[in-house]
């Protein structure tokens, strides 16, 4: 019976004495992690496992008597630090490799004509799956961070000044799940072909990216705008109105330029953005979207039946098509 005591004794004593070499043996932390954080999530995992496996040896001795409820519960403790420290690693792993693409940014004409964006965003950070299997990360703790998710995305819309031209100002998804993208629509604020998107998101990461904005090709049609949309004009006299043409389409590219609803009486002709070179087709390319124009007309000497004097003449400018020039063969007249 005393030779049974003494071993059950001197086996207890080498328990602890392997557990105090494991514990304090085994320093997970290096200087490089911070660094190199796949290899930090790594040792942090090793841990991990190693000090797993140690509480659930000591839960065992435990349950045997063989260890005190003191012993057990600083077992857990560290335990308990190298699961934090483990979830830790992994999510700045998660989080480094988060990564948003701005899939699509179009231009158009509201309703109310104001000019507004179309913004897609995309969450590009895959291959977590690859990621995952790589590490042998347990399935349960691996989606209990959410991935695939990036919480949090602010966006907003630069000028050249970094200025927000953007309405809203700033606009927020609460998660842009992998897979899954997401519009945001906005108001321009300033009339820009070029816009820079700046992204916050995750844990405070930052990326801007500068965009040729697309013109919305499903329209197909061209805008036309004026700041001299209403002016007082003498007979006999000239007015000048300086057009803004902004092609939306995506099929043609050609569009001869016509006036409807002026009586024959007034003349009227389209020049170049100069006045120097006069007008009667106006070709858009990729690379230039937006073209400048001037609209003169000229009244009669007179008034006439058509031409009343103090009466205003509501007329429009059109931009059509070469294919459809036949159709408004007679646009000067037409009312």
């Amino acid at each position: 019976m005393r030779n049974k005591f003494i071993y059950i004794i001197i086996f207890y004593l080498m328990t602890l004495a392997v557990s105090s070499v494991t514990a304090q043996n085994y320093n997970p932390f290096n200087q490089r992690d911070d660094q190199y954080r796949l290899l930090g999530l790594k040792r942090a995992k090793e841990a991990f496992e190693i000090n797993r496996a140690e509480y659930e040896r000591q839960q065992t001795l435990f349950e045997k008597d063989l260890i005190t409820r003191v012993e057990l519960d600083r077992a857990k403790s560290i335990f308990s630090d190298a699961e934090v420290n483990y979830q830790q690693s992994l999510l700045a792993v998660l989080f480094e490799k988060q990564y948003i693409s701005v899939t699509s940014a179009v231009k158009y004409h509201g309703q109310d004509g104001s000019k507004r964006v179309s913004l897609t965003l995309a969450n590009t950070s895959g291959g977590t799956a690859e990621f995952r299997k790589l590490l042998n990360i347990d399935d349960a703790l691996f989606r209990s961070l959410q991935p695939d998710v990036i919480n949090n995305v602010y966006v907003s819309l630069l000028n050249e000044e970094n200025a927000i031209i953007s309405q809203p100002y700033e606009a927020k998804i609460t998660e842009l799940q992998y897979g899954q993208p997401q519009k945001i629509d906005f108001a321009l604020l300033l009339d820009v072909d070029v816009v820079t998107v700046f992204l916050i998101y995750g844990n405070g990461n930052q990326r801007s990216m500068k965009i040729f904005l697309q013109k919305d090709a499903t329209v197909n049609q061209v805008a036309v705008q004026s700041e001299q949309f209403s002016q007082e004009v003498g007979l006999g006299k000239k007015a000048n109105y300086d057009l803004t043409l902004e092609l939306f389409s995506g099929t043609s590219n050609t569009y001869s330029l016509e006036v409807v609803n002026l009586p024959r009486q007034i003349s009227r002709h389209f020049n170049d953005a100069s006045g120097q070179v006069r007008l009667r087709q106006v070709k858009f390319t990729e690379s230039s979207r937006t073209k400048q124009a001037v609209l003169q007309i000229a009244l009669p000497d007179r008034s006439t039946d058509e031409v009343i004097m103090d009466e205003p003449i509501p007329f429009y400018v059109l931009a059509i098509p070469n294919d459809k020039t036949d159709k408004f063969a007679d646009a000067g007249t037409k009312e």
